[in-house]
């Protein structure tokens, strides 16, 4: 599990990474990745 602080996200621009791997994680379906 991973937990990222908001305002790091925000402050290094990352906010669009984030949201793409969230996606991803939200379609994959592998019995070694945590369904979301």
């Amino acid at each position: 599990m991973k937990i990222l602080a908001m305002c790091d996200v925000i402050r290094l621009k990352q906010v669009e990474h984030v949201k793409n791997e969230k996606n991803i994680l939200a379609e994959i379906h592998h019995p070694f990745v945590v369904n979301l």
